[in-house]
């Protein structure tokens, strides 16, 4: 079956048109995704998001580590123990605060590791952009990511590339232009630290993201940190929103170690959790 051609209103210019039964067998006949963590796809792109203070920097380090490292699993989730090149853009903290953290985080690390550490783990220098203003800076970074040759590309954080406001729809609309056009046509699986909006009273949703609506439109999942604000404490992941798996309500309580890694130290819905939370409080 042929693809349909027709003139566009430009003359001179075709455009394919295509059946949709002709996607659904180029689809089928492609391998099924690969999935580097926890219902994130080889290629896709999306969000580690929270309150000031909840450990994503960190949470995201440890990530990025542990897929540069090729470990089995991450979190209490299995990965596929494939080494990746893995590039970490922290555009928010200087050089010598995030070399000293990263310093801790490896020290316990066998030989084997630190070798694949040293081999896939990249970060950016001392000069390189703390914010982007200009095409410029955007084609510096696309060129840096090509230069790393790097899989996997950690941004911290969201702000540090947006100009203007993020919850107008028209500066959302620009960044992603921007976004699309450097760095997210790239093939590359793209993970980008973010905040959430004020407020900690109830349960971490994709509401809380901050930005339009565009922002979750074309990110395609968004992993939520929060603190449960009362006499019990402690802090949670949770799965905010994902276009690739079916989503839940489970709550995955965490705190760091000394040395800078999470550790999961439970399981709960993340609304009971707040529930027995309230209850306790009277």
């Amino acid at each position: 079956m042929e693809d349909l051609n027709f003139k566009s209103n430009e003359e001179g210019s075709k455009l394919n048109v295509i059946r949709a039964i002709e996607l659904i067998k180029k689809t089928q006949e492609q391998p099924e995704p690969n999935f580097i963590w926890k219902g994130i796809p080889e290629g896709s792109k999306g969000l580690i998001t929270g309150a000031p203070k909840t450990g994503k920097t960190t949470f995201a380090e440890n990530l990025a580590i542990s897929l540069a490292i090729g470990r089995k699993s991450f979190f209490g989730c299995e990965m596929n123990e494939k080494a990746k090149k893995v590039l970490f853009v922290n555009l928010e903290e200087s050089v010598q605060l995030r070399s000293r953290r990263n310093g801790k985080q490896i020290k316990g690390f066998s030989l084997e590791e630190l070798k694949l550490f040293s081999e896939n783990y990249f970060s950016t220098p001392e000069g390189f952009p703390s914010f982007f203003n200009t095409d410029e800076d955007w084609e510096l970074l696309r060129d840096f990511i090509n230069e790393c040759d790097a899989e996997v590309i950690f941004i911290d954080s969201l702000s540090h590339l947006f100009v203007g406001e993020i919850e107008k729809s028209k500066s959302a609309q620009n960044f992603f232009q921007l976004f699309n056009k450097y760095i997210g046509n790239l093939g590359k699986t793209i993970i980008i630290v973010h905040h959430t909006t004020k407020g900690n009273k109830e349960p971490i949703t994709q509401d809380n993201v901050a930005g339009s609506r565009f922002v979750l439109q074309e990110f395609e999942f968004a992993y939520g940190m929060a603190k449960v604000p009362t006499k019990r404490g402690g802090s949670y992941l949770a799965m905010l929103y994902n276009k690739h798996i079916e989503q839940d309500d489970t709550a995955e309580l965490y705190n760091f170690s000394k040395e800078g890694w999470v550790e999961k130290i439970g399981t709960e819905n993340k609304y009971s959790l707040y529930e027995v939370s309230k209850s306790r409080d009277g």
